[in-house]
């Protein structure tokens, strides 16, 4: 800020030159001749003030007989502070989208892991349907081999023994192993043997 009227009145030569960086005004140097209403440029550091009205009299802008050159300190280049929040707003974006895509792959892995399980899953409930209508036709031909035997030898209370039907069977097979040979010829026989 160069010249200008001061509130009190009358024409100033002071300058107030600000910094960004700070928030904070502090003087420089004075013009040679005081003025209002004037031209200013500046190149680098350098500010060059011409023509106003020096409160005398008014000289247009058309004559640089009254130019000024004030060499003020280098500021510190003002900081952007907005680019510096949008570079690191766009790292922290680049940091979440490289997430998201690190977590987007462990979905589909684990997509495709559970596409697998489920998979297996059917297979197995496939498998123990099977091994369960096995163990059920099992278990009826056992009770009815059970049931055979009570009525042939006419004991109702006649039970094979074994805790599960894998014991059960278990223990008719040994029983048939355990028969002398014409009965177990009889069996063989009972079973398509010639």
């Amino acid at each position: 800020m160069i010249g200008g009227s001061p509130p009190s009145g009358g024409v100033s030569a002071s300058a107030q030159v600000y910094d960004p960086v700070t928030d904070t005004w502090t003087d420089g140097p004075s013009l040679d001749t005081a003025r209002t209403t004037l031209g200013a440029a500046a190149v680098g550091n350098v500010i060059y003030a011409y023509a106003g009205y020096n409160g005398d009299a008014y000289t247009p802008s058309s004559h640089f007989t009254s130019l000024e050159a004030l060499t003020v300190s280098e500021a510190p280049p003002p900081t952007d502070q907005c680019a510096t929040d949008l570079a690191a707003a766009l790292e922290e974006i680049a940091s979440l989208q490289e997430q998201v895509g690190e977590l987007q792959a462990q979905l589909t892995s684990l997509t495709q892991q559970n596409a697998s399980l489920s998979a297996q899953v059917v297979a197995l409930t496939a498998e123990n349907a099977q091994l369960q209508a096995t163990a059920n036709a099992v278990s009826t031909d056992l009770a009815a081999v059970q049931q055979d035997l009570a009525r042939a030898f006419s004991n109702s209370g006649f039970q094979l023994p074994g805790a599960t039907p894998v014991d059960q069977l278990n223990n008719l097979i040994r029983a048939i192993l355990d028969l002398n040979l014409g009965r177990k010829q009889g069996v063989y026989k009972n079973l398509g043997g010639r």
